[in-house]
């Protein structure tokens, strides 16, 4: 009987013996009166005494983000009037040709001439204003 207790002793040491050589332990005095022991388990640990600690949970959702303002009101463009007068300048010139009309001291229009319906016309692209003082 001794023989049998001294083997499960003496493997229960040895198994006690193997987790700590797998764990790293380090002890700091803080005071006189205690001692901190701590102990870092590795993976490789046979024992369940040094157990993982669960991942933290996963951080929460950003909220949303505000919505935009709304888009600014754009302001009314006056009625522009073009005249036929400036279409007729067109009429003797190629397709393509590039025009700038004056039609008063404060109006100035620029465009191309091209051909639809089978007229030649002016496509303005450009209208400048000048405030009469």
């Amino acid at each position: 009987m001794k023989p049998v207790a001294i083997v499960l002793l003496l493997a229960t040491v040895g198994a006690a013996g193997l987790s700590v050589a797998q764990s790293k332990i380090k002890s700091a005095d803080s005071s006189k009166d205690s001692t901190v022991i701590t102990i870092q388990c590795e993976e490789k640990s046979i024992s369940n005494r040094c157990l993982k600690v669960p991942a933290p949970p996963a951080p929460p959702a950003p909220p949303a983000p505000p919505p935009p303002p709304p888009a600014p009101e754009l302001p009314s463009l006056p009625e522009i009037y073009i005249p036929e007068a400036l279409h007729a300048i067109c009429a003797d010139k190629a397709a393509g040709t590039r025009i700038k009309a004056q039609q008063s001291d404060s109006t100035q229009f620029s465009g191309t001439c091209i051909k639809r319906d089978g007229k030649i016309i002016l496509d303005i692209d450009h209208i400048r204003q000048r405030k009469q003082s």
